[in-house]
């Protein structure tokens, strides 16, 4: 076998074959492969560390070009790699670069659905034959979205303005809500704290909700109680033109910016400027808040801000807008952390992004905490709540058992569903039952061997998958309870 195959694709495609090669999987998309050896990104593990940092140092000097730091605060720079896909493909690409340095195989074929892997590999090897299925492209339309969402934001605060609106009674503490997320018959269950006030967002980036303008209003009215602000009700019509404006021409002056993104001769030009005009939209939405947060720190004289999404671009702008003024910032784990992300590893100005306190959920990320901000931010661990899925759980699992739990996060429900049909082609005398996350988004028709449940309880499990991008598995953990994590080989660790 001198035959090289690279199978880059997002769906099954079992019509594709190839036989006596070497392959690799970028993507959870599968083919028809026989007498074949896998190559594992998990065998070039050695590659690891030296991809990351050549992508970290890359983007870092990109940032630096601006100086600026509404893009410091772009969600590219964030670099989520447990919620965006195509940082753990390009990081892949640079192991594969590494790889196939002294490597010799006679033929290297990339089979995908993503032109811009072809890109890529042409730049890696000009002689790669190959396949691509061509998918429905998608486009940014920069200018038409940020238009859009002002307008939105325009007439929403012009409907603030007409309405007669309440003047809340605020404590000095307050804690960011983004309603309905982390409420239960309208009373927030995330933080719980007596002798606080609730400051909530309705808009934000629109990465949480992208409420629509009647859910807007309707939301408004659902929350205009005395003891929540309502952040848009300081926001003034002036301050909203005045951002679309500015944002238009920060957009207008980019064309001055080198946009091109090469590492090791790879060409990552698709990856960069798409990721890049995607945050750009999504952190100009935020420029509506810059005049309006000083003014309620001031007019409430607030001291002390709480707030989860503190390691999300969104919690960045928060961090930094809190501490120019002077307030002391309090940010709470939400989600996994380990020292496998590398949200932090861009910022070059980090105490201006530092919270002053974190309060970590469990005792694996509190050490994590521990020594990524060492003594400059005071930490603080506050188990949370073992997760009521778990609730009276010893240990579930029966070998005799034909039935398998599948648990998936937020953003790899495909991911889950893909594998879970592939194991089915070559054992199917399992059933899967998913209990989904609440904000999935993807949908999928149940059969008799793949089941979507609410309830978890009364039925016997031989066992039970987790997504590695999950808080459970602190959970399970906690519990000493056995469980697979979910960690597909063409994504990067994240737990």
């Amino acid at each position: 076998m001198s035959n090289l195959v690279l199978i880059d694709l997002e769906k099954d495609d079992f019509k594709i074959y190839e036989d006596n090669c070497f392959y690799i999987n970028l993507n959870k998309g599968k083919i028809n492969i026989t007498n074949s050896k896998n190559i594992s990104f998990s065998e070039l593990k050695n590659f690891e560390k030296k991809s990351r940092l050549d992508l970290a140092k890359s983007l870092k000097k990109k940032i630096k070009t601006f100086n600026d730091d509404f893009f410091q605060e772009l969600e590219l720079f964030n670099l989520r790699n447990d919620k965006i896909f195509s940082i753990s493909k390009i990081i892949n690409f640079i192991k594969l670069n590494y790889f196939l340095k002294g490597k010799k195989f006679k033929t290297i074929k990339l089979i995908t659905d993503d032109d811009s892997s072809i890109k890529i590999l042409k730049s890696l090897n000009s002689k790669t034959i190959i396949n691509y299925k061509k998918k429905k492209k998608s486009f940014n339309f920069v200018f038409f979205k940020i238009s859009k969402f002002y307008v939105k934001a325009l007439f929403l605060i012009i409907y603030i303005k007409l309405k007669k609106n309440l003047i809340p009674k605020v404590k000095n503490e307050v804690c960011m809500t983004i309603y309905p997320n982390f409420f239960l018959k309208e009373k927030d269950i995330f933080y719980k704290k007596k002798n606080t006030s609730l400051l909530n967002f309705l808009i934000t980036d629109e990465t949480h909700l992208n409420h629509s303008f009647l859910e807007l209003i309707f939301t408004y009215n659902k929350i205009l109680k005395a003891n929540t602000i309502i952040v848009e009700q300081f926001i003034n019509i002036l301050d909203v033109i005045t951002c679309y404006f500015k944002t238009v021409f920060k957009l207008i002056s980019l064309r001055k910016n080198d946009m091109y993104l090469e590492i090791n001769n790879l060409n990552l030009n698709d990856f960069y400027v798409k990721n890049f005009y995607t945050s750009f939209i999504n952190r100009s939405k935020l420029e509506i808040y810059n005049k309006a947060i000083p003014k309620i720190i001031k007019r409430f004289n607030i001291s002390i801000f709480n707030l989860y999404l503190f390691e999300y671009s969104f919690g960045f702008y928060l961090i930094k807008i809190f501490k120019q003024n002077h307030v002391y910032v309090k940010g709470y784990q939400h989600g996994i952390f380990s020292n496998k992300l590398f949200w932090f590893d861009l910022i070059y100005n980090k105490k201006k992004y530092h919270p002053n306190e974190v309060i970590s959920s469990n005792k694996y990320s509190d050490n994590q905490y521990r020594k990524i901000f060492g003594k400059d931010v005071k930490i603080k661990l506050n188990k949370k709540k073992i997760s009521n899925l778990l609730e009276g759980m010893k240990n579930i699992t029966k070998n005799s058992s034909r039935n398998i739990l599948i648990l998936p996060g937020t953003h790899d429900v495909e991911d889950l569903y893909i594998y879970v049909k592939d194991q089915l082609l070559n054992n199917d005398k399992f059933v899967y039952f998913f209990k989904l996350h609440p904000k999935n988004k993807f949908s999928f028709k149940e059969t008799s061997k793949i089941k979507i449940i609410k309830n978890i309880r009364n039925i016997n499990y031989k066992k039970i998958i987790v997504s590695s991008t999950s808080t459970l598995v602190y959970d399970f953990k906690e519990k000493n309870i056995l469980v697979e994590v979910f960690a597909p080989d063409y994504k990067t660790s994240c737990y």
